[in-house]
Parts: C-alpha cells; structure tokens; sequence
C-alpha cells in the first residue's frame, strides 16, 4: 500500500495550534503571526495525512526527541530558530 502525500493542514488545526502555543506563552501581545507560523511548520512536520497525524515509526520519533532535547539543554545565545526534525 502507497503511502498518502501530506496534506496542508486546515486553518482550524493552524488556529488552535495557535491559540494553545500563545496560552503556554503567558498570552503575549503581537505575536499572532509568529504563533500561527510556527503551528503550520508543526502540524506540517508532524505530518497531517487527512486531518489526522501521522505516527512515526519508535526510532524516527525517538531521533527527533533526542535532537529536540539536546537542543534544548543549549543556552540560549547558541540555539538557532530552526526546527530540529
């Protein structure tokens, strides 16, 4: 079986991605397009196959974890603004 290409993901997950990303954030002012921004980026790379993630395989998701992690213990001055994926 062929796998599904990767759809957009719809406005309604973008905006609720969003919303959820400003109120872990304490609710910033003027931040709405970095917000909506970063939700594309993350519903894209977690990749949406109709309206629905995707499961990655243990090792994938255990690579990127352990990236994301190592990133995160980095101070900040050496972080980039990529995601790490």
């Amino acid at each position: 079986m062929s796998e599904q290409p990767i759809l957009q993901p719809t406005s309604e997950q973008i905006a609720r991605t969003a919303y959820l990303m400003w109120e872990r954030e304490g609710r910033p002012q003027g931040r709405d397009v970095t917000h909506w921004l970063q939700a594309e980026l993350q519903l894209k790379a977690s990749g949406i196959r109709d309206g629905k993630a995707v499961r990655r395989s243990g090792a994938t998701a255990r690579t990127v974890a352990s990236k994301r992690a190592r990133a995160a213990r980095r101070p900040k001055s050496e972080r980039s603004d990529t995601v790490v994926d």
